[in-house]
């Protein structure tokens, strides 16, 4: 891997080369393998190496992967969401089925004075991370994805490791 330090991807690319019989059972359970952690890296650390003892640091993985759904709220108000939603009224009516999405019965509530922007923003926020925990649901159903809670995630490490 080219890396200047001992990291924690080191680790677990040897337990996944040299498995205990344990480790060799979850691994297989959980359907890792070393192909599939190798690509799982690349993705998220790319061509980067590690040259510190906190890589972790440099790989970006939140702004990568992830936004703060109160700065997209604020974006979104900011490029004319409100224009957008008129238009799209005088256009299609309000009964148009893309008119039920997210954002627009939000914006059309806010144009008809029931709340004001910054409220609107808060209820766009909230709408987004409600969508997100549905599509967080229907990726739980792919049979391909093992999700597991933090506790259940610290455990296994420890004991892996101990």
């Amino acid at each position: 891997m080219g890396d200047e330090y001992v990291s924690v991807e080191h680790l677990f690319l040897s337990m996944l080369k040299q498995p205990s019989r344990e480790t060799k059972e979850l691994f297989r359970e959980f359907g890792i393998t070393p192909e599939r952690f190798l690509q799982a890296l690349s993705s998220i650390r790319g061509n980067q190496k590690v040259t510190s003892d906190n890589p972790e640091a440099t790989y970006d993985t939140l702004e990568k992967y992830g936004y703060d759904l109160v700065e997209r709220a604020n974006k979104l108000f900011a490029q004319d969401i409100i224009g957008e939603t008129q238009r799209l009224v005088d256009r299609y009516g309000w009964d148009n089925q893309a008119m039920k999405s997210n954002i627009y019965p939000i914006v059309w509530r806010m144009m008809r004075g029931e709340i004001d922007l910054e409220e609107a923003k808060r209820l766009s926020a909230l709408e987004d991370w409600h969508l997100a925990k549905r599509q967080m649901t229907w990726f739980a159903r792919n049979k391909d994805i093992v999700w597991k809670g933090l506790d259940e995630v610290h455990e296994y490490v420890y004991n892996v490791f101990r």
